[in-house]
């Protein structure tokens, strides 16, 4: 088994001149490594804060991988779903999202 990582990226987007910053997002990175590829970790998406209306964007749930090969071809299997905390009336936003993905990779 491996270590558990944890990363935050914090981003800071400008607003107006009269305001340096308007909205700053956070990325948590949470991964556990286990035995033959596989982990799970926390969803890759950010949390944002936006200063005019006051209001954390939050997305909670997991993720679950696996990094194996295809042949000779590694690639990172993963599958994560997540609850989005805000339900935005005027803009569409699903309640629940999904995502599945297939990354092939190649090492250097």
């Amino acid at each position: 088994m491996g270590p558990i990582r944890l990363l935050g990226i914090f981003f800071c987007q400008p607003g107006h001149r009269s305001q340096p910053c308007q909205n700053v997002s956070f990325q948590p990175l949470l991964i556990k490594h286990f035995d033959k590829g596989w982990y799970a970790g926390l969803p890759d998406v950010p949390f944002v804060y936006d200063f005019k209306t006051d209001n954390w964007t939050t997305a909670w749930g997991g993720r679950i991988g696996r990094v194996t090969k295809f042949g000779k071809q590694p690639v990172n299997l993963f599958g994560q779903v997540y609850y989005n905390s805000v339900d935005k009336d005027d803009e569409v936003s699903p309640e629940w999202s999904y995502k599945v993905n297939i990354t092939f990779l190649f090492p250097a």
